[in-house]
């Protein structure tokens, strides 16, 4: 038997150097990335947040678990809803559309002496809001808002959360569920 020629295991030579240079490298030889401190481009709106508002120590909200609970929707009449409920009775935070007066009010379960400041944190962005005290069986803390807001189309189109920070109520982190979207639909449709 013949041994084959040199030049014919050229290409089995080539080709195994051309393989192990893709081969991954391990871990061992990666060097990790140096970390990187961000300033938290959102500064809390409370001089002095209780425990229950603070941001989380790294200053990403994005990082701090989402709320539990679930988002429903509901109609009845000139009237539809998208309700945050969470695991105790009762809903947490609603977002309604009266089609009568093409208004979307955020409301919010609680009281104060006058009107709060609201800030609402998406991913583009935050905006304080103006929020209103209504009395009643049900005290709530109200924000209204025109059809049109564009703050209504960052909420829904947040990308995996958006924040409602009130002084004084612990800090919701809600998912912006497609029932924000068609509660926001119906007062422009």
């Amino acid at each position: 038997m013949i041994p084959p020629h040199p030049l014919r295991l050229l290409p089995v030579a080539a080709m195994t150097v051309i393989l192990s240079a893709c081969a991954a490298p391990t871990p061992e030889s990666t060097p990790a990335p140096a970390p990187t401190e961000r300033p938290n481009p959102w500064p809390t709106m409370a001089p002095n947040p209780s425990p229950a508002t603070a941001p989380p120590s790294q200053g990403d909200w994005r990082a701090v678990p989402i709320t539990q609970g679930d988002w429903s929707y509901t109609q009845a009449g000139n009237i539809s809803s998208a309700e945050f409920r969470g695991t105790a009775a009762g809903a947490r935070l609603a977002i309604r559309c009266d089609r009568s007066t093409r208004q979307v009010t955020i409301l919010r379960p609680g009281s104060a002496p006058a009107a709060i400041a609201t800030n609402i944190r998406t991913e583009s962005g935050a905006q304080v809001v103006r929020a209103e005290p209504q009395g009643g069986q049900f005290p709530s803390l109200v924000v209204t808002l025109g059809a049109q807001d564009s703050l209504l189309d960052r909420i829904a189109f947040s990308g995996g959360r958006f924040a409602v920070e009130t002084a004084g109520l612990p800090t919701l982190y809600l998912p912006p569920y497609v029932e924000i979207s068609r509660v926001v639909e119906d007062c422009r449709s």
